[in-house]
């Protein structure tokens, strides 16, 4: 049975960005003001972005073949789907009607407005999500909503583990600094574009919500994933 594809609205208001704990582009920390958006409760799945292949001809979600080691344990209908590219996470949000995430939206939805450092809380918890730090009985992505610590205090699930998330942002690694502090866009260029959240294949400390990664767009890889947001 396909998971529910739902929306989760996170209110408009203040949240902690960034963190003092981390890397220096998750400096400094501060307050930010979002308006109203609502956000996938769950990333993408493999079931509905088959439809919306079925639906526009878009190309499948799939690696070369020389890539596709593990592609064959991770096609479960309520795995998230992977081998996306940016450019393939957008198209199939304008086909939702809906659009990705800014990076400040992925932020709150995943750590909620007080700023936690994980959905949990602010103590590491090393089986919270599905990483690769201990042995959860998932070799490779596990069908989305699994993990119940790994849930924000809005309901969104996954941003902690599972697959690393593309974001509508071009990367700027000193835009935590320089970012207006209501609803702050994507920097006009950039080379990468943001990834957000940890991924199954995570074994480091370095895992925290606030950790920002990045990526040329057109990459697709067994670890990356995505899902949509709406204004308002």
């Amino acid at each position: 049975t396909p998971v529910p594809d739902e929306m989760v609205e996170i209110p408009a208001g203040p949240f902690i960005r960034g963190t003092t704990k981390g890397g220096f582009d998750e400096r400094p920390e501060r307050t930010i003001t979002l308006d109203t958006f609502s956000i996938d409760r769950y990333e993408v799945t493999n079931h509905y972005y088959h439809q919306f292949v079925l639906a526009t001809g878009h190309r499948k979600a799939g690696p070369p073949s020389r890539y596709a080691k593990n592609i064959a344990r991770m096609r479960g209908s309520n795995q998230p789907v992977v081998y996306v590219s940016w450019d393939d996470a957008v198209e199939y949000c304008r086909w939702k009607g809906k659009r990705l995430p800014t990076e400040a939206e992925w932020e709150k939805a995943m750590r909620g407005s007080d700023g936690k450092l994980w959905p949990w809380g602010n103590l590491e918890k090393p089986g919270g999500a599905n990483w690769a730090r201990v042995q959860d009985g998932f070799e490779v992505t596990a069908p989305v909503g699994t993990f119940q610590d790994d849930r924000s205090p809005y309901g969104v699930m996954d941003g902690a583990g599972n697959v690393m998330e593309w974001v509508g942002d071009w990367y700027s690694e000193r835009y935590y600094r320089d970012s207006p502090d209501t609803n702050p866009p994507s920097p006009e260029f950039g080379t990468f574009r943001v990834l957000r959240g940890g991924t199954y294949t995570t074994t480091g400390g370095d895992v925290r919500i606030t950790s920002r990664s990045k990526m040329v767009p057109d990459f697709r890889d067994e670890t990356i994933g995505f899902r949509c947001a709406i204004s308002g």
